[in-house]
C-alpha cells in the first residue's frame, strides 16, 4: 500500500468496513482478458479467514471464468462523502473506506452448503429473509464462494 497512513490495520476494523459495503466487485480473468463485475455478497469468518459468498446465473462469463479456476480479486468500498468547494478542482477528494482481497473462487455444488451460503447473502441485506429461501434453491442460481488468503483495508478520513 503506497500510503501506509491510510491502511486499516485491525482485522476487526476491516470486517466493519466490509459490513458497511453494499456492493462488491469481482475481478476475474478469462480468455477474453480481465473482467470485473459488481456483485451482491455475504461474508463470514472461518478459521480466522474471510469467506465471501456470492451468487449468479448458471451460465455466463462470470461462472465460466470461476469454473476455469485461478485467482480472483474481490473489492468493496463505502463512499461516505465527496469533499467539494475546495480552492482548486484538483483538491477535490473522497472520504471512503475500502477492502480488497484475493483468493480462489469455487462453485458450490453441495445443496446444503449452497443453501447456507445463499442464506448468508440474503440475511445480510434483509435479516431473517433466508427463512423464505426455496429448498432446494432454484435451478437457475449458482452459489459460489471465495476463500480469501489476502485481505486489506484502506480509508481516507476527512481533513
Amino acid at each position: 500500500m503506497r500510503l501506509h497512513k491510510r491502511e486499516i490495520k485491525s482485522f476487526d476494523d476491516v470486517l466493519g468496513v466490509l459490513a458497511r459495503c453494499q456492493t462488491g466487485h469481482l475481478g476475474l480473468v478469462d480468455d477474453q482478458g480481465p473482467y470485473v463485475v459488481p456483485i451482491s455478497f455475504g461474508f463470514e469468518v472461518v478459521d480466522g479467514g474471510v469467506v465471501i459468498w456470492c451468487h449468479g446465473a448458471t451460465a455466463g462469463r462470470k461462472i465460466t471464468a470461476i469454473r476455469a479456476g485461478g485467482r480472483v480479486c474481490f473489492e468493496a468500498e463505502w463512499l461516505n462523502e465527496i469533499v467539494k468547494n475546495v480552492p482548486e478542482a484538483c483538491d477535490m477528494t473522497a472520504v471512503y473506506e475500502s477492502v480488497i482481497g484475493f483468493g480462489e473462487a469455487r462453485e458450490v455444488t453441495d445443496p446444503d452448503e449452497a443453501r447456507r451460503g445463499a442464506a448468508i447473502i440474503v440475511d445480510r441485506y434483509d435479516p431473517g429473509a433466508s427463512r423464505t429461501l426455496p429448498d432446494p434453491l432454484r435451478p437457475n442460481v449458482t452459489v459460489f464462494k471465495i476463500e480469501l488468503d489476502e485481505i486489506s483495508g484502506k480509508r481516507r478520513e476527512r481533513g
